[in-house]
């Protein structure tokens, strides 16, 4: 059994949650933004507004905090929007978290000052020296995820031989 901890309570990591725990994982979700998701993820029936469904028993809600993040996990995943990255950057460079980190995540980051457009891996490893990234490629949306959808996708990870 692998400790995750999924970062953003939204339609993506919640529904990511999900295969996860159907895979023995123990599994927690925070949120840090949203007051609805917060609402939805620490109720006691876990019905989550943006699915349309409930969230399994077994999955863990706990509030954002440094504390939770200094915690031991065997992946942390990041499912926050594309401007929630810089935040989350910010956050686990300063407490120098060493998991692995799987982003969700899709996008681009343009900088003006070098007119360069950066993927979420660059950016993190540019901005906050990550080294141990994985990026899910592919069409799998949350929906997908959450009705077991047949679907496909690839991880990449530079260091994957």
């Amino acid at each position: 059994m692998k400790k995750i901890l999924i970062i953003g309570g939204g339609a993506m990591g919640s529904a990511f949650s999900i295969p996860c725990l159907e895979n023995n994982n123990s599994v927690t979700i925070t949120e840090p933004y949203s007051k609805i998701f917060i609402r939805n993820l620490s109720s006691k029936n876990k019905f989550h507004s943006a699915l349309k469904i409930k969230l399994p028993k077994k999955l863990r809600f706990r509030k954002f905090s440094n504390d939770l993040l200094r915690e031991k996990f065997d992946l942390i995943v990041i499912a926050l929007s594309l401007t929630g990255i810089d935040f989350i950057g910010k956050q686990l460079k300063n407490l120098n978290i060493k998991s692995p980190i799987l982003v969700l995540t899709k996008g681009l980051k343009y900088e003006k000052k070098k007119k360069k457009i950066l993927t979420i891996s660059e950016q993190l490893k540019k901005n906050y020296n990550f080294t141990n990234i994985h990026i899910i490629i592919g069409p799998s949306l949350y929906n997908n995820l959450e009705r077991k959808d047949q679907t496909s996708g690839a991880i990449d990870n530079k260091n994957i031989h």
